[in-house]
């Protein structure tokens, strides 16, 4: 308590501006996803940028510095090919035969740092009638 009370009359923060979160995220995301140690947490530091993004657009270097950085969390659906199948079960410490083939049938969600450019923002409403007319046959 002492050592933060010090810190904090010399001029320390609590917390990081969000010029400077976004300025680590551009520069180092990788890092920040691991120093946050989850898509979750990373998420939340994303949601907040977005919440400043008026403040963050007076920065013009930093913003176009923000669409040019591999910053942004994507995630990439992939269908379950016999492939994944194979490696999913030799990375399965269960025993169970009904697990497994409950696996087998599961899509793999991944996610990636991507540039903006590079992510296409899709909304259930997009999607719904697409699943309509599938489900219709």
């Amino acid at each position: 308590m002492e050592g933060n009370a010090f810190l904090l009359k010399c001029g320390s923060k609590n917390e990081p501006t969000t010029i400077e979160l976004a300025t680590l995220a551009c520069r180092e995301p990788a890092r920040l996803l691991g120093i946050l140690q989850g898509y979750d947490k990373y998420l939340d530091v994303l949601r907040k940028l977005a919440d400043e993004l008026p403040q963050l657009k007076r920065d013009k270097e930093l913003f176009k510095q923000m669409k040019r950085s591999k910053f942004l969390l994507g995630t990439k659906v992939i269908a379950a090919s016999k492939e994944n199948r194979n490696s999913r079960q030799g990375d399965s410490m269960s025993g169970d035969d009904f697990e497994d083939e409950e696996m087998e049938d599961a899509p793999i969600k991944q996610w990636q740092l991507e540039v903006a450019s590079n992510i296409v923002v899709v909304s259930i409403e997009e999607l719904l009638p697409f699943v309509v007319m599938t489900t219709n046959r």
